[in-house]
């Protein structure tokens, strides 16, 4: 594209055609800093609706220090043209060029911004003690058992994946018979060790079996809960079962029964409804 022509471009980028478009898109490519082509090259797009146009408009913008300038260039209409158009083609001189450095520190400003709204979780994660041992006291009976509805998932999942490992030793005997009349031999070994103290007992009355003691009932359906049973263990425990509004409950019953610590489960009721929005 000769100078002349661009420098017409400049004065009434409104009158680009298709073909002056698909010039200065070379241009561009030998010129990727030349911004007031680029500028003109965007108006083409949009006046051919070409689907180019988003993916360039943001490139544009990228390098693009006044991005006003170029708003106004590509928002003026046809019905005020030529007022538009002069004001914005005076302006696509004045368009600076951001270096790829400057480019890179915003983007990382940005992505700085996304790294960071993890933060805030993380330090909800701490002040909580999420996945922190709980450390039980012989009072907090109640809280264990709590406690124990969590357990229980990760029992039955090792339970599951030890019924896996039966199924693999059968089919292991099965490959190895004498595996299997190996361990037959030594079941009947400990039978008969098993036998010899029974009747050693049965011969000996002196000697009783210890009798079965009764344990209590302190399941969960057994313990009502009551303002008694609150502790700041029983609300960790419900924390880590993610029963949130349990655990808010539990911390304003602690608020209560000791008000001089108010000012701490306060905090903890926050953190704890951040953690449950978001």
């Amino acid at each position: 594209m000769h100078t002349e022509k661009y420098i017409t471009l400049l004065k009434n980028p409104q009158s680009i055609s298709k073909k002056q478009t698909e010039l200065l898109q070379k241009v561009i490519e030998v010129f990727p800093y030349f911004q007031s082509a680029k500028a003109i090259y965007l108006k083409g797009l949009k006046k051919q609706n070409s689907f180019l146009y988003n993916q360039a408009l943001k490139k544009t913008a990228a390098y693009t220090s006044d991005r006003t300038v170029l708003f106004n260039l590509i928002t003026s209409s046809l019905l005020n043209a030529n007022q538009n158009i002069k004001n914005s083609s005076e302006g696509l001189l004045d368009i600076k060029v951001i270096d790829f450095k400057t480019i890179n520190q915003q983007q990382e400003v940005f992505d700085s911004k996304d790294s960071d709204i993890d933060a805030p979780i993380k330090e909800v994660n701490e002040i909580l003690e999420i996945g922190k041992p709980i450390r039980f006291k012989k009072s907090d009976s109640y809280s264990f058992n709590q406690w124990l509805q969590l357990s229980n998932e990760i029992v039955q999942n090792s339970k599951n994946k030890e019924q896996d490992g039966l199924e693999n030793k059968n089919e292991r005997e099965e490959k190895h018979p004498s595996i299997k009349e190996k361990e037959k031999k030594q079941l009947k070994n400990k039978q008969n060790k098993l036998d010899l103290i029974e009747n050693f007992l049965q011969k000996k009355p002196k000697i009783k079996p210890v009798k079965k003691t009764e344990i209590p009932d302190i399941s969960i359906d057994s313990i009502k809960p009551d303002t008694n049973l609150m502790t700041e263990t029983l609300a960790r425990v419900y924390i880590e079962q993610k029963k949130f509004d349990k655990a808010i409950q539990a911390f304003r019953i602690l608020s209560l029964k000791y008000p001089e610590k108010s000012s701490f489960f306060a905090n903890q009721i926050k953190a704890i409804e951040f953690l449950k929005n978001n």
